[in-house]
């Protein structure tokens, strides 16, 4: 199919080469140090996917789809001469004879893929490999998504069998490993799998590739890297201290003797024997231990305080034990300046719960980490998977997991590296199993993540997820897991609608956590925030809409968002007409609100409940001591009409008038009416009253029954003042556009002419009777008894 297409294969140098946009992955600093190699384009027709390996003395390349290049083409090619060309079904498979010191270089280019011969011209980054339930998940490396992978399949030049391909656009298994059933080649670029077993199968995802195994029996798994090729990965960084490599019983055996000799040396010549000791018990993960040697060493010689191998240990010592001073320790400029130093910094701050400062030192560091022994990677190792994790360092984490494939203790990492690669559901499952492990720290963390996760999916709704959270809240108290837990029951129950709950949960929070209440204040704030802008209040009862605001009266925030908080507390308060209760509250909340909107409208709330209740000078002490300047118009002037009805009521009429006259609105006039009237000032009400019927009667057409109270109340102010002509005015103006509510026949009543001599009985006995049904409001008010 190949034939008459034209050669396009240009010898060049990779230094002129362009990177493929379409292939999504920037050359990495790595490859900028390595001589670039002389190469050819293999030329597709669309953007393939592809991988690269070795297998006995041949160089394998697998495409997934045709290429545009015949055989001759391919062998003209200086070095290709033995390369022959397969065509398969869905795919095309390169092979090329190599030395034993040649490697195949595949790149990404812009119209296929750059293959040369020689040392790699870039390292590929890692397909990350985490096992799951019955399958190896391999996750490509980021911006590695397109081409989509593929799936294929070839036969074994060395056997006839078949291999399980997996082509990529990026990402290669750096070192082999094997597991039941399979043997995972290391690659230049994709996967490649030597399946042992039938039921082994390859599939192709959006995000990498999926090893399953069809037997519930033999579930998957990978050895660990081989322990000589961790230590050929680690030679090239330098080290800072030796430990001995010894298996736990021979570690063990080992600090005894040691103990005995360091305890039969006399004080001042104990140093070297106690660094030995130290550096077995650090082998051991026996940091405390270690620490109270070195410091029975330095005691015993002061002098020693300068030594570099007793800082280095010690500082390990204290970072191992989690000592406070252990962040200290890494700050003297008189340690090793190494790769291993390095290493134990990024363990310090994974520590302190800084993931994304120590990921950078920790995957430096991992082929050291790698190299020390199985205590204590054991002891450091899964803190630090879970460190890598929480940072998003996912590839470097799974050379991690590979080389403790197996391993209880590192359990939950590879549960939580499964969902952070996007495989929740094998997650769940891994979470599950580590439930029944018996190790208290894992289990409780598991069963938390799994919890969450079940959430995330929709397999249980946020009060479901927060009610089991609950249950489990004590399972494992380590501070960073019990931080992270209670702010997500809070959460969960903010989302269920428990907003009391929610808010308590944070406060909680604050009080185990002192030194974080910055942080806890924030989430406070914010949660509190979403409640008050949503329909949380008015779907709670009162009695729980004033019990959450009273308890987190800190977090009313200023504006008109705490306005509306503090009107709706208020108004729950009064309606249920406990003033005895509200004043509590409200005195509560204005004492712990800062100066300024949000204190000065609880003040006023708190001066209307005294004033209600017949307290003038408990409302005139709430309203000095939440007074604040530059108020909005509207609250301003309902502080100053409640200020004067209190001086009215304390005996003060004149200083009430005077401190309302600057005022000119419809409520001030109306509270000036009243005033006026309490203190039998028909003139004065009459005026003011004047002033309120002119902004509020419309010019012309029918008025409202509102328009005839407020008429009725200047035809009484009127009447009482003896104004006959004022009387006949309001007649002549307002009755012929008055309905037939009681104030408006009232109004009309008291605005008839007077009965003169030549009146009628009946015309006397119907004014009369009207006269007799003028309600109430037209006497004096009680001075406390004015509108709020």
């Amino acid at each position: 199919m190949k034939n008459g297409l034209r050669r396009v294969s240009v010898l060049f140098r990779v230094a002129s080469l362009v990177l493929s946009p379409a292939h999504g992955i920037a050359q990495s600093a790595s490859a900028q140090d390595v001589a670039p190699p002389v190469g050819f384009i293999l030329p597709t027709l669309v953007a393939l996917p592809a991988a690269a390996f070795r297998r006995g003395d041949v160089g394998i390349i697998v495409l997934g789809g045709q290429v545009s290049v015949t055989s001759d083409a391919l062998k003209a090619e200086a070095g290709f001469s033995g390369a022959t060309i397969i065509d398969l079904p869905q795919a095309t498979e390169i092979t090329v004879p190599l030395a034993a010191d040649q490697v195949l270089n595949v790149t990404p280019a812009s119209s296929g893929w750059l293959i040369g011969l020689g040392t790699p011209s870039a390292v590929q980054p890692p397909l990350q490999v985490v096992p799951g339930d019955h399958v190896l998940n391999f996750t490509l490396p980021t911006g590695a998504a397109s081409p989509a992978p593929m799936s294929l399949s070839i036969a074994d030049p060395l056997t006839g069998q078949t291999m399980l391909i997996g082509a990529v656009a990026a990402g290669a298994s750096a070192y082999g490993q094997s597991g039941p059933g399979f043997e995972l080649l290391p690659t230049w670029l994709g996967a490649a799998v030597l399946p042992v077993s039938d039921d082994l199968s390859l599939a192709a995802t959006p995000s990498g590739l999926i090893l399953q195994s069809g037997s519930a029996v033999h579930p998957l798994s990978l050895a660990p890297v081989p322990r000589a090729l961790a230590i050929e990965r680690a030679a090239g960084l330098s080290r800072a201290v030796s430990l001995p490599q010894q298996d736990l019983c021979g570690l063990r055996s080992l600090m005894e003797s040691q103990e005995a000799r360091v305890a039969s040396l006399p004080p001042l010549g104990r140093l070297d024997a106690s660094l030995d000791l130290a550096r077995t018990m650090l082998a051991l993960g026996f940091g405390q231990e270690a620490n109270a040697v070195l410091a029975d060493a330095l005691a015993a010689d002061p002098a020693a305080s300068g030594n570099q191998q007793l800082l280095m240990l010690n500082a390990m010592a204290e970072t191992l034990a989690r000592a406070p001073g252990a962040a200290a320790a890494f700050a003297n400029p008189d340690l090793p300046a190494t790769d291993e130093t390095r290493l134990w910094q990024g363990i310090g701050l994974a520590n302190a719960h800084h993931p994304h400062q120590a990921a950078p030192k920790l995957v430096a560091g991992l082929p050291i980490l790698i190299t020390y022994p199985a205590p204590l990677q054991r002891a450091i190792g899964p803190p630090i998977a879970e460190t890598l994790i929480a940072a998003d360092a996912l590839a470097p984490v799974g050379r991690l997991l590979a080389a403790h494939s197996g391993d209880p203790a590192f359990a939950l990492a590879q549960a939580e590296a499964l969902q952070a690669a996007g495989y929740p559901h094998q997650a769940i499952a891994s979470y599950d199993k580590i439930w029944r492990l018996g190790d208290q720290r894992q289990a409780g963390i598991a069963k938390i993540r799994s919890i969450l996760l079940r959430h995330q999916l929709g397999q249980i709704d946020a009060a479901q997820a927060a009610a089991s959270i609950d249950k489990h809240l004590y399972d494992w108290r380590g501070p960073r897991h019990e931080w992270n837990t209670r702010l997500a029951l809070a959460n969960l129950r903010a989302e269920a609608g428990d907003w009391p709950h929610a808010l308590s949960n944070l406060q909680a929070v604050d009080r185990l956590f002192p030194a974080r209440h910055n942080e806890i204040l924030a989430d406070r704030t914010a949660m509190f925030a979403r409640m008050i802008n949503g329909p949380a209040l008015d779907h709670m009862g009162p009695l729980a809409a004033i019990a959450v605001i009273e308890r987190n009266g800190d977090l009313i925030p200023q504006g008109a968002a705490g306005l509306h908080v503090i009107k709706l507390l208020a108004k729950e308060l009064i309606a249920l007409d406990l003033p005895g209760e509200a004043a509590p509250v409200l005195q509560k909340l204005l004492d712990a609100t800062p100066p300024g909107q949000s204190r000065a409208a609880i003040g006023l709330a708190l001066a209307r409940v005294d004033q209600d209740s017949g307290n003038e000078n408990g409302a005139a002490a709430a309203l000095t001591k939440s007074d604040a300047p530059s108020l909005p118009a509207d609250l301003a002037e309902q502080r100053a009409l409640l200020a004067a009805r209190i001086q009215a009521a304390q005996g003060h009429p004149q200083q009430a008038q005077e401190s309302l006259a600057p005022l000119q609105s419809a409520q001030a006039w109306d509270a000036k009416a009243d005033l006026a009237e309490a203190h039998q000032d028909w003139q004065a009400a009459e005026t003011d009253l004047k002033q309120l019927a002119q902004s509020q009667i419309p010019p012309s057409g029918a008025i409202p029954p509102s328009g005839s109270a407020v008429l009725l109340k200047l035809a009484g102010a009127a009447s009482h003042s003896g104004d006959q002509a004022e009387l006949s005015a309001l007649a002549g103006t307002y009755a012929a556009r008055l309905g037939n509510d009681p104030d408006a026949m009232l109004f009309r009543t008291l605005t008839d002419a007077p009965l003169g001599a030549s009146g009628s009985l009946d015309q006397a006995l119907h004014q009369i009777a009207a006269i007799e049904r003028v309600p109430s409001e037209l006497d004096p008010k009680p001075p406390n008894q004015g509108k709020h």
